[in-house]
């Protein structure tokens, strides 16, 4: 009885600190979009797996006020290998790519200005997670969903 109780508060806490992670990938994407547009260099491009099931490997460097920084992150939560393709489709080391810094800290930037819509989607996902783990406890009854039987049983004489 007990572990199960347990295993729903973990897996609610875990779902819970994944829809916060995501929340702030939204967030930051949606802060992206007062980012300022810079001109940077691609500095390293590439695939983690050359036959095609890796993930990206970018790097770029970018001057805001007299100071070169490098940046490695795309956008803010994931994007989908097509949307990075055509992002990079062609780029080479050496070439010239479209930066977005954030004016007030430099060392943040991505390519990709704004939120990505998996992103929403994953963190509306985990907090309806989250929200059933933490409503469902067992006793020595049978499950119970926000205190309510799961099942409720007509006794003879009833409806």
């Amino acid at each position: 009885m007990g572990f199960y109780n347990l295993a729903f508060q973990l897996v609610a806490l875990v779902c819970s600190a994944t829809a916060v992670y995501k929340l702030w990938q939204v967030y930051c994407g949606v802060r992206s979009y007062w980012f300022v547009p810079l001109d940077g260099v691609v500095a390293e491009i590439g695939l983690d797996d050359p036959s095609g099931g890796g993930v990206y490997r970018v790097a770029y460097s970018y001057s805001l006020n007299g100071i070169t920084y490098v940046g490695r992150r795309v956008t803010y939560g994931r994007a989908s290998r097509r949307t990075i393709q055509e992002l990079l489709d062609g780029k080479q080391v050496g070439d010239s790519v479209l930066v977005f810094a954030d004016p007030s800290n430099p060392n943040e930037s991505v390519l990709l200005k704004g939120p990505r819509v998996l992103a929403a989607a994953e963190c509306l996902l985990f907090v309806f997670l989250a929200t059933v783990s933490f409503g469902i406890h067992i006793d020595g009854n049978g499950a119970k969903i926000w205190g309510f039987p799961a099942e409720l049983v007509v006794e003879d004489g009833g409806l």
